[in-house]
């Protein structure tokens, strides 16, 4: 519960001897004008065996969540990212930056080639006559 929401646990039991079970909801609520508190969410969470039953049947919405083969949730266990992941984008800045040193050095290379030995400067001229 903080000033922007108030969360409530709501549990509907159906009376005795029905064939549905309890069902349990989540409310969160938000403040507007004038002191109401308006619904902002209202969802079913999980749903029981019905009373008195004998079976012990939750249903809840990690059931209804996305599964592999073999039944298991795919968000039921954190899963870790395959280094490659990491290894492949590093590789590609990598090389890039490799590329660019290496275009460098080569530019560097044939800039101070095409230059002379002076840095491109051309010898002072020579007096003739008087």
């Amino acid at each position: 519960m903080t000033r922007e929401e108030v969360g409530l646990e709501l549990e509907l039991i159906p009376r005795a001897h029905s064939q549905q079970g309890p069902i349990i909801f989540h409310i969160y609520l938000r403040p507007v004008r004038g002191g109401r508190w308006l619904v902002d969410s209202f969802m079913p969470v999980a749903t029981l065996a019905p009373l008195g039953s004998g079976k012990s049947k939750v249903r809840s919405v990690r059931d209804f969540a996305p599964q592999v083969a073999g039944g298991v949730a795919l968000n039921a266990s954190p899963s870790r990212l395959s280094s490659i992941w990491l290894i492949v984008p590093f590789a590609i800045i990598g090389g890039a930056l490799l590329g660019l040193a290496g275009w460098g050095i080569v530019r560097a290379i044939r800039n101070r080639r095409f230059s002379g030995p002076r840095g491109g400067a051309l010898p002072p001229l020579r007096r003739t006559g008087p």
